[in-house]
């Protein structure tokens, strides 16, 4: 049989194809699509100052991957401040909290400023209004609560969420908070 032009074409083309489907078969039944890093696209690195832009009504989040190799009550140094970038006076809550790549989360502690009282909901709750344009810290320090059972081999992902009412809001309704 001669082979000219044509069939030598095409014989490489299915020469490839079959060795592309190899390779895919392979790395399909080893897992290699499936692998099990816990990583997502961060917005801060730890112990960057960060700030927030908050807006009525609403709710943010700011986030950043962590290596499970701490311990109970260890502290991460975080800033966190939060500017009013809306026109008009907010109520602010917030909250800290860790998961790991199963969507389990547990509640972190943070060295809370002046102004920032924690309740048993799990966030902490800003005792006065924000004005427009004024600026305030969250925090400075975030830490392990004891009972974390971090394992040292697993990727998590740290997040704190802010959310605000305006101050026509009743916080009372709404996020079931008195500050009397």
């Amino acid at each position: 049989m001669k082979v000219n032009k044509f069939n030598a074409v095409w014989i490489f083309l299915c020469v490839v194809l079959v060795i592309l489907l190899t390779i895919s078969i392979y790395l399909g039944i080893s897992g290699w699509y499936y692998k099990t890093d816990f990583s997502y696209t961060i917005d801060m690195k730890l112990g960057e100052t960060k700030l927030i832009d908050l807006q009525k009504n609403s709710a943010s989040a700011i986030s950043f991957n962590l290596e499970g190799g701490f311990l109970e009550e260890d502290n991460l140094s975080q800033i966190i401040n939060l500017i009013n970038s809306s026109e008009e006076k907010l109520y602010i809550r917030a909250k800290a909290f860790i998961c790991d790549k199963n969507n389990n989360s547990k509640e972190l502690g943070i060295n809370e400023n002046i102004n920032w009282t924690y309740n048993d909901d799990g966030y902490y709750y800003f005792n006065d209004l924000i004005s427009p344009n004024e600026k305030i810290n969250f925090c400075s320090n975030i830490f392990f609560k004891k009972d974390s059972n971090l394992n040292t081999n697993t990727k998590y992902m740290v997040i704190v969420l802010v959310e605000t009412l305006s101050s026509n809001q009743s916080i009372q309704q709404i996020w079931n908070y008195n500050f009397i």
